[in-house]
């Protein structure tokens, strides 16, 4: 640290840098995770997974094996202290072209909020509404990005929200819900709501905990039909599954898809 002469060096600012628009695939590369910062309360050890854009892949485990802690780290809401995670991205090069490539983030010169604003994530964490209609309730979930009424009603439909809106809402998707004087949906209605937000979004990743209880609630069929219907699009999936059962149908492609299984198994926070 310099003086009072002003001889010392200044201090280094570090320059955000894009990280880009996302192609949807990512890694984690030998991640170690802690909520504490503590070697006694590791979570994950040398964690190692991939998902390519437009597949579906799981994680199954015992509960208490790590799942929700790989998803977090997926998209960072959880960042290894050992390891990274890596995203690849599309950037222009030369001739005005644009190619793929993997980037590596750092905590230090990207930033987690642009990589979360490609991803939607779907968990117990995220049923909920606010005071607003059905419509701008789903709506919101694009962000910045405008939708239209037509854009949230085939959300919905493929949630298997848009019959129950018009059976059990008096008006439809204008009926205002949640906060005090709003319409309190069930817990049906709010999975379906959670998975009509990350349909409308068209994220880049999805995020999925607790598929057992999505499964439950709105049906095997229909969970499995969200989820390949979101890589179709492009997006690379991953959940997490206690059921093995449950997660080898979800991974399994529809008739005349040539994609693959994969399931990795997480047992003591490391894949096994």
């Amino acid at each position: 640290r310099g003086g009072g002469g002003g001889g010392g060096l200044p201090a280094p600012v570090l320059r955000p840098e894009t990280v880009g628009e996302l192609t949807g695939g990512f890694r984690l590369v030998d991640c170690d995770c802690s909520y504490a910062y503590k070697s006694d309360s590791v979570i994950l050890r040398g964690v190692s997974l991939e998902v390519r854009a437009g597949s579906v892949v799981a994680v199954n485990g015992a509960s208490g094996s790590g799942k929700s802690s790989v998803l977090k780290t997926a998209y960072l809401r959880l960042q290894p202290f050992k390891g990274h995670v890596e995203y690849e991205v599309l950037a222009p090069v030369e001739g005005g072209s644009r190619q793929t490539f993997w980037r590596r983030f750092s905590p230090l010169t990207h930033s987690a909020a642009e990589i979360r604003e490609q991803v939607a994530v779907c968990s117990l964490e995220t049923l909920g509404t606010f005071f607003a209609s059905v419509e701008i309730n789903v709506a919101c979930a694009a962000g910045e990005r405008e939708v239209t009424s037509e854009d949230v009603r085939n959300a919905c439909e493929l949630a298997g929200l848009d019959g129950v809106v018009y059976e059990k809402l008096n008006d439809g998707y204008f009926t205002p819900i949640g906060g005090p004087s709003g319409v309190a949906l069930n817990n049906d209605l709010l999975v379906r709501l959670s998975l009509a937000r990350a349909i409308v979004r068209k994220p880049k990743i999805v995020i999925l905990d607790e598929s057992d209880h999505f499964a439950y609630v709105v049906g095997v069929p229909l969970l499995k039909s969200v989820l390949h219907r979101l890589a179709e699009g492009g997006s690379a999936v991953l959940f997490s599954a206690w059921n093995y059962e449950l997660a080898k149908e979800l991974v399994k492609p529809p008739p005349g898809d040539s994609g693959a299984d994969l399931i990795y198994f997480l047992r003591n926070g490391q894949v096994s």
